[in-house]
């Protein structure tokens, strides 16, 4: 059930007896300003931790313990050009409690509590609360430097889309930009937030009228404008990168980005997920079987293919001496992709995991909640058969044809010397 609760909140609910929790997603989703990145990830570590009625962690613990157990957390990303700040929360269905208490209701009113009132005192956050989250944020984002896989993918992202700051930078800011913040800066942005962003709310269970009234009733968002029209970014022209950094250590970490121009919704959109599977997607791939496999040449080898942007992203761990056989290897299978000499067992195969992978999400309610969103945002209205026979009618002439689209743009090498 889809419906339009006021100008820009919508309210989708998918009706599953499958699970013995209802999942709910509300979604606030904004134009991408990397300005407001920072601010933003603040805003939902504090969404997430405190409000006025359950002012500490251990209150807002405390009254999940009695919601049976209901999870709740909050996340920040981007999807094309918009910024999405996630509120997630999940309890028991009502048929599962010992009382027959009404959960959903509960629920709702909590939901409300940690989204309409934030803790705050003198048209700030409370300040400890603030400076402690803050903190929080800083050490992780820190942390996340010591981890070379995700810094390699991180400096090849920065440089694709150099010049391009809402594309290049990191969603939750840099440790810089968050200590910088401002307390009441941060309210003000939840303020903007409440007020101005679209919202998509989105609930996995089975909902009586009445209890889609109480949804109504608890999350009464003021009407706004409805920007889903416009969510295919824009991208500018930047020319090639290429990089080489060292580091201390036996591996090194060789990623490239290719400019892939087929988004989510277009003609061949189905063709460059199998393009994608095929060449690194999953442990059936080429590069899997013929670089990793067959010539040990990496420790670990993918690609990844973003429908929101238009690229496709390969990274692989391997030794520095092997750079340029790796680099010849990984252009040798797209171009076995392009002159159709790989396996029909292979292809098939490929296919087949493809549709387990997509049946096998349903199994999950959030990841049935994150495909509801992004199919509401894109337009996609296909039914689980129909995206089985898309993927299935993919030939092999189709995947030649997206493969050829591929162009190189950014190679990064974080190179591992022998002294560490």
């Amino acid at each position: 059930m889809k419906k339009v609760m006021t100008d820009g909140v919508r309210l989708n609910v998918h009706e599953s007896s499958k699970f013995k929790t209802t999942a709910m997603t509300v979604d606030f989703v904004g134009p991408l300003d990397h300005r407001k990145f920072a601010a933003r990830a603040m805003v939902a570590e504090m969404m997430e931790n405190y409000s006025q009625k359950y002012n500490s962690k251990l209150k807002v613990a405390r009254r999940l313990s009695e919601l049976f157990g209901a999870d709740f957390g909050t996340n920040v990303f981007k999807i094309g050009n918009r910024s999405v700040l996630r509120v997630v929360m999940s309890f028991v269905n009502n048929d599962f409690t010992l009382d027959n208490s009404d959960v959903l209701d509960e629920a709702l009113a909590f939901l409300a509590e940690m989204i309409f009132h934030p803790n705050q005192a003198d048209h700030q956050y409370v300040d400890d609360q603030f400076q402690i989250q803050r903190d929080n944020l800083v050490q992780y984002l820190n942390s996340l430097s010591d981890d070379r896989r995700y810094y390699a993918l991180k400096r090849t992202r920065e440089l694709y889309f150099y010049g391009q700051p809402n594309y290049s930078e990191s969603v939750i800011g840099s440790p810089q930009q968050v200590m910088s913040l401002k307390n009441q800066d941060v309210l003000n942005e939840l303020k903007n937030t409440l007020a101005n962003d679209e919202i998509h709310i989105s609930i996995l269970g089975q909902l009586s009228p009445k209890q889609i009234e109480d949804v109504q009733h608890h999350l009464a968002f003021s009407p706004r404008p409805d920007l889903s029209s416009k969510i295919k970014p824009e991208l500018g022209q930047s020319s090639e990168q290429s990089k080489v950094e060292t580091i201390k250590g036996e591996q090194s970490k060789l990623d490239l980005a290719f400019d892939f121009p087929i988004l989510i919704g277009d003609r061949n959109y189905f063709s460059a997920i199998v393009m994608n599977a095929l060449l690194g997607g999953m442990q059936q791939s080429l590069m899997f079987h013929n670089i990793r496999e067959k010539h040990s040449l990496a420790y670990y080898i993918s690609s990844s293919y973003n429908s929101t942007l238009g690229y496709v992203a390969i990274e692989s761990g391997i030794n520095a001496d092997d750079t340029e056989e790796v680099e010849a290897l990984i252009h040798q299978q797209i171009d076995l992709i392009k002159a159709q000499k790989y396996d029909d067992q292979r292809f098939l195969d490929v296919k087949s995991a493809l549709i387990d992978g997509y049946d096998s999400k349903f199994d999950s309610q959030r990841r049935t909640l994150n495909g509801d969103f992004v199919n509401e945002l894109y337009g996609m209205d296909l039914s689980v058969d129909q995206w089985i026979q898309k993927i299935r009618a993919v030939t092999k002439d189709d995947l030649s044809k997206v493969a050829s689209m591929m162009k190189l743009k950014t190679r990064f090498l974080l190179k591992g010397t022998n002294n560490g």
